[in-house]
């Protein structure tokens, strides 16, 4: 996941459209880049007329060296257009900075505001002049304490405000960081530094100091109230509940004698009381009035509340910190104590004798709640706790009716927290009064942020979304005038993932179905498709809400973000109220190309497109001659339309109509020259040289746990700011001459491997260092020397302020446990814990996985790359499969036992270009031809690296033990023989292989192939096999007798002595994965890796002699290890494309396959056929990635597919009907 798809997650969601907009800088980049791509092809005379035709009549090119953007010469930024460009990012960059700098101006200029006025009220330094002096929390005064909550309320809350700007700052901070990083990366430019310090750097945002001050001045007073007020309310916790309990009093009430009489509903003792402690109605206090009506209410003492009312001068207490009156209060304490206060409050209905009739004509009177969508069933409708408010405002005088509608100090009226704690009974009341009163403006909505909106823009809608309270929303929705409503609230409702919301929200005629967000232009559907949630999505569909909008960025609609997300029941949905599924994206990709990329096939197939030839049938060869604007290359970006270059935002004009415009070549992704291959030549280690990777939280997608786990409460205790201030995790080994790798928790995704440079040690005693990392001001000066010094050696410029407070420790060579000389564990994770600096508690763990390579030399590795040597390896080639092809069962045919030397040489007779086999290591590490990782001629299932080389050539051996011919020795290999005679491949290979196996074959009446010999040696081979896992699966087994013309197991350098040399080999690596090893059950102690590689690269270039050769592997790690540890020998990378679910994120999609060829420099990739069969088109992301593309599997041994396959663009093929498919071709061309 990366940061343009993280960056959204963690913006505030009301301040969503005051960020630096990523994508949209991210998108100007790309147009630079093609302005760049453009000027490199005309440069180097790259044209459509270079396309050279190869043998079958394919489009086909010599090798294409991509742009350097390391080298100054080919980025072209003295170019005028290129300038221009530049200018153009940079000016939009600039008014983003304008605007986040503005944004947070206003912001902090408003937090400090709402402080210092609370710093300079009355209460404020009353409490801080007196609070010092209380020597016991018992001696306060209820006055007292009712201040203390207030302040702790305020400051709770303007420490929120202050956080989420904090977070505001660092996250644009960070995108500012990454955003030029990313232009000097892709552009070639070296401006990320000196425009950094310039132009970002003295900006307040990016260190906002005046934030940081007045969240340590909150801080600091907290820390002084806080804990006094914690240990009084503890003992007066849940204060309502111990007031409506009947054998328990309150500690705070007993003080005051008053609200006995109160619970009594006794009013003419309650004023006597009053007038004797205050002499004179005046003299009594406003707050005191306001709490005794406040409890009258609550215990619907209705004599007190005359009482109260006919004496009480005014419902607003001028002192108030937050300017809240009487209505304000009663609201929040009936929503803070809800459950508590409505219990006793039913009782009270009971308990009062003479209160039956008044409670009767208090009840609310409810509208019915028949709507006109099916509305869930809502509790609340025998709640009691809104008599006491209604007898009151029932009671009111005119002369308060205003306080209705007051605005406390954050903006807030008594409806917005009625909404905010969901009482939907008291906002019927209250909007009954407010217009019975005249004090309702029925031309305003209620959703309406210029009226209704308090000092953070929240209306009492909003609170009610927020809140969840589906009836409440109801409630509102009568006062919501349709022409004004504010749609965002529906967006908002959808992504709190609630769907009673949203059913709320259109209960009425108010909303939009279609309404769309202001900045992206996505749509409701989009949105809850974008968020996985079926049950809306249905919900919307149901109601008529199009799917065929589309956001303004990559002209998605929703079809396009579910088959991209692989959302299959949402796809499902949209396909069954209609949804078209032949629509172009803003660079011309359909949603089944998308999905398909992303590694959803099934997705792919439900949204296929059979019936478009342009789409299913492409003509690579056609397509580039109808337009000579360059295709973008694929980046690390997670779509296809990442490529694009169309900056026209307003994209719901042209939603789903097709056009030959988009889908033959103007749109971005069908322009111009494809660069075929890439520039060669990858980096690889010298002699004393070595190259760590560590992955954070490793690569199998299955483990859900955290790659960094910090336990908050401990690291707390010894630093109680860390948290809130951010935590970074350095990632450094002293080995290394790099600095180190920092980067920000929390963790949401885990990254990339992390390449570490280290001098090369034969032991792997490498260090790695994992500190955690706070801000240099939450962190005491303590510690051992050592450790601050080792602090200062490692500090970076990337973080420069930060300090270490806790780390873990790997010693690489002692990590895991010890499985033996040259073996490995393929579950290699590990977790290590944080120790804390001071306390050396455990902070917390760090989970990775980690590979060390080290470097491969040999004599005869060269480094010369000629252009006919590349070309002659990405020509249009057919590769046979196992030699002549995979073994299937079947008897109507006649079958050369695969990976066998005679089908090496028939495949080279037919015309393959190449041979594809399967190598593996044997426990005395000797390469030899196999595909499976079980050997199941052994009959016991032993994985191939558990057997010897003499016991595994010995395996189909088998007519010695059927004729009990115990011969002495064992065969010996093609390796130890006099092979001066090579066969030919123009020799009979009939006659050839009838004299290497000694017997003739011949057809019985069924059609099926028998010989004098097989009938014994099945019978021995089935019987030994019936156990293993491969024939119980499968019910047969490659190049054994009655299914193929079986021959004996190879070394790989026999093939090398035995197969003519204009031969080419396609090498697979055939080393098991995690999730491949568990599936087969083979265990998980391997070879070690680099012995693996080493082992295999030393016979290859022993033995090559200039032959042509080409690594291929499905295991990722082996590829990157071929890529480091040789220069000369290209790797292609082999991916299931999707067909097959991978534990290994890299291996799990074409998308990812190409991304990761690309990090690593490699050939190109061997794709499943089936991917690209379904979207041939994607082909082209390939090779405009610079990387070779071919396919393989079973879909290739229909001779359409490969046309189909070949007029796309793909560079070779992997069959088994080697004949079959040379023949197609050739008919083809």
């Amino acid at each position: 996941m990366k940061f343009a798809k993280t960056f959204p997650k963690y913006q505030i969601p009301d301040w969503s459209t005051k960020y630096i907009n990523y994508r949209a800088l991210k998108k100007v980049i790309k147009k630079i880049e093609e302005q760049q791509e453009i000027l490199f092809d005309q440069d180097n005379n790259i044209h459509d007329n270079d396309d050279i035709t190869g043998s079958e009549g394919i489009n086909s090119s010599p090798p294409r060296r991509r742009r350097n953007v390391h080298k100054w010469e080919e980025n072209y930024l003295n170019d005028e257009n290129v300038k221009i460009l530049i200018d153009c990012f940079l000016l939009q960059f600039n008014e983003d900075l304008k605007k986040v700098e503005t944004f947070y101006m206003e912001k902090s200029n408003e937090y400090n505001k709402r402080l210092n006025r609370l710093l300079s009220s009355s209460q404020f330094l009353i409490v801080n002049n007196q609070f010092d002096d209380v020597e016991k929390s018992s001696n306060l005064s209820i006055d007292l304490i009712q201040d203390l909550q207030e302040i702790k309320y305020i400051l709770l809350r303007l420490s929120i405000h202050f956080q989420e700007l904090k977070s505001y700052c660092e996250l644009n901070k960070k995108a500012c960081l990454k955003i030029l990083k990313k232009l000097d990366k892709k552009i070639g430019t070296s401006i990320k530094e000196s425009y950094y310090i310039e132009n970002v750097e003295p900006l307040s945002f990016i260190n906002y100091n005046n934030v940081k001050l007045d969240i340590q001045i909150i801080e600091n007073i907290m820390e002084k109230f806080v804990p006094e007020l914690i240990n009084i309310e503890k003992d007066s916790i849940n204060q309502l509940s111990k007031i409506f309990n009947n054998n328990k009093k309150n500690p705070l009430l007993a003080q005051d004698e008053i609200f006995k009489f109160i619970e009594k509903d006794d009013s003419k003792q309650m004023k006597q009381l009053l007038l004797s402690k205050y002499e004179k109605i005046e003299n009594i206090p406003i707050r005191y009035f306001i709490n005794l009506l406040n409890n009258a209410a609550l215990f619907l003492a209705f004599s007190c509340i005359d009482t109260i009312l006919a004496i009480i001068p005014s419902l607003q207490d001028n002192s108030d910190l937050n300017y809240r009156n009487f209505f304000h209060y009663h609201i929040i304490t009936l929503g803070e104590n809800y459950e508590v206060i409505n219990n006793f409050s039913q009782e009270m209905t009971i308990y009062r004798e003479t209160s039956t009739a008044e409670i009767k004509e208090l009840s609310l009177k409810r509208e019915d709640s028949s709507l006109a969508f099916d509305i869930e069933v809502f509790n609340n409708s025998n709640s009691k706790i809104s008599f006491g408010i209604v007898y009151i405002l029932e009671s009111l005088d005119p002369k308060f009716y205003s306080c209705l509608v007051a605005k406390d100090g954050f903006g807030r009226t008594v409806l917005h927290y009625a909404a905010q704690y969901g009482l939907a009974d008291l906002v019927d009341i209250i909007m009954e009064k407010l217009i019975q009163w005249d004090l309702w403006d029925s031309s305003i909505s209620i959703d309406s942020i210029d009226h209704w909106g308090d000092i953070d823009s929240k209306t009492p809608m909003e609170l009610a979304i927020i809140g969840k309270h589906p009836l409440t929303i109801t409630r509102l929705l009568q006062y919501v005038i349709t022409e004004k409503a504010n749609n965002s609230l529906v967006q908002l409702a959808i992504s709190l993932k609630k769907s009673s919301l949203v059913r709320a929200l259109f209960s009425r005629k108010c909303y939009d179905i279609n309404g769309v967000d202001s900045e992206y232009n996505e749509s409701n559907l989009y949105i809850a498709s974008k968020l996985n949630l079926p049950n809306i999505v249905k919900f919307l569909l149901e109601n008529g809400a199009s799917t065929d909008i589309t956001e303004s960025l990559f002209s998605w609609n929703p079809l396009f973000i579910a088959a991209v997300e692989g959302y299959k029941e949402i796809v499902q949905l949209l396909l069954d109220f209609g949804a078209n599924k032949y629509i172009f994206d803003e660079s011309g990709w359909t949603p089944m190309e998308q999905a398909t990329l992303n590694g959803y096939l099934d997705i792919a197939e439900l949204i296929s497109l059979p019936d478009k030839d342009s789409i299913m049938k492409p003509n690579l060869h056609k397509m580039m001659n109808t337009s000579s604007k360059p295709i973008f290359t694929l980046d690390s970006s997670t779509k296809i339309s990442d490529m694009t270059t169309n900056d026209n935002n307003d994209s719901s004009a042209n939603n789903n109509i097709p056009t030959e415009k988009k889908e033959n070549g103007t749109n971005g992704m069908n322009g111009g020259n494809l660069k075929q291959t890439k520039s060669f030549g990858h980096d690889h280690l010298e002699s004393d040289q070595s190259v760590i990777l560590v992955t954070l939280g490793g690569h199998d997608s299955r483990i859900q746990s955290p790659a960094i786990s910090i336990d908050k409460d401990v690291i707390l205790k010894s630093f109680p700011k860390a948290i809130k201030n951010g935590l970074s995790l350095s990632i450094v080994c002293l080995d290394a001459s790099e600095r180190e790798e920092i980067i920000d928790l929390p963790l949401d995704f885990n990254p990339d491997s992390i390449r570490i440079n280290v001098p090369y040690k034969s032991d792997f005693s490498h260090i790695i260092y994992f500190s955690l990392l706070a801000d240099d001001e939450v962190t005491s000066p303590r510690g051992t020397p050592d450790f601050l010094q080792f602090n200062k050696n490692t500090a970076t410029a990337s973080a420069p302020n930060k300090k270490v407070i806790g780390r873990a420790i790997a010693f690489l060579n002692k990590t895991g446990t010890f499985v033996g000389n040259n073996k490995r564990s393929l579950n290699d994770i590990a977790t290590i814990p944080i120790i804390g600096r001071d306390s050396l508690d455990v902070l917390g763990s760090v989970t990775f996985e980690f590979l060390i390579i080290t470097p491969f030399k040999h004599s005869k590795m060269t480094f010369e790359r000629t252009e006919a040597y590349w070309k002659s390896l990405v020509s249009t080639r057919v590769i046979g499969h196992r030699g002549l092809g995979k073994n299937y069962n079947t008897k109507k045919t006649l079958q050369l036992g695969e990976n066998t030397v005679e089908s090496f040489i028939a495949a080279a007779s037919l015309g393959a270009s190449y041979v594809e086999f399967d190598v593996q290591l044997t426990k005395d590490s000797v390469p030899v031809v196999y595909h499976d990782f079980l050997v199941a001629e052994t009959g016991v299932d032993i994985p191939m690296h558990e057997l010897t080389l003499e016991q595994f050539l010995n395996l189909n051996n088998c007519e010695k033990h059927i004729s009990g011919m115990n011969k002495k020795g064992r065969r010996n290999s093609i390796a130890e023989l006099n092979s001066t005679h090579v066969s030919r491949p123009w020799e009979n290979i009939s006659s050839s292989m009838d004299h290497i196996r000694g017997y003739s074959h011949k057809t019985n009446e069924d059609g099926e192939v028998a010989n004098s010999k097989n009938s014994s040696s099945k019978d021995f081979i089935d019987d030994r096999m019936r156990l293993t896992k491969t024939f119980k699966k499968y019910n047969f087994k490659g190049n054994t007798r009655g299914f193929s013309i079986s021959s004996s197991f190879v070394t790989l350098e026999e093939l090398f002595k035995k197969i003519p040399a204009n031969v080419g080999f396609n090498i697979e690596c055939k080393y098991p994965m995690v999730d491949e090893a568990e599936e087969e059950e083979t265990g998980h102690v391997m070879t070690e890796m680099n012995h693996w590689i080493d082992t295999v690269l030393k016979v290859i270039f022993d033995n090559a002699n200039g032959r042509d050769i080409i690594f291929s592997s499905f295991h990722p790690d082996i590829c990157v290890m071929l890529s480091l540890k040789q220069p000369s020998i290209p790797i292609l990378f082999l991916t299931e494309g999707g067909t097959t679910k991978m534990a290994d994120l890299r291996a799990a999609s074409l998308q990812n396959a190409i991304r990761f060829a690309r990090n690593w420099n490699l050939l190109g990739i061997v794709s499943a056929a089936k991917p690209i069969l379904l979207a041939p088109r994607l082909v082209r992301v390939v090779k405009t990635s610079g990387l070779v593309c071919v396919t393989y599997g079973v879909e290739n041994n229909e001779p359409e597919n490969v046309v189909v396959e070949m007029n796309a663009g793909v560079d070779a093929v992997i069959v088994d009907s080697v004949l079959a498919v040379r023949k197609g071709l050739t008919k083809e061309s």
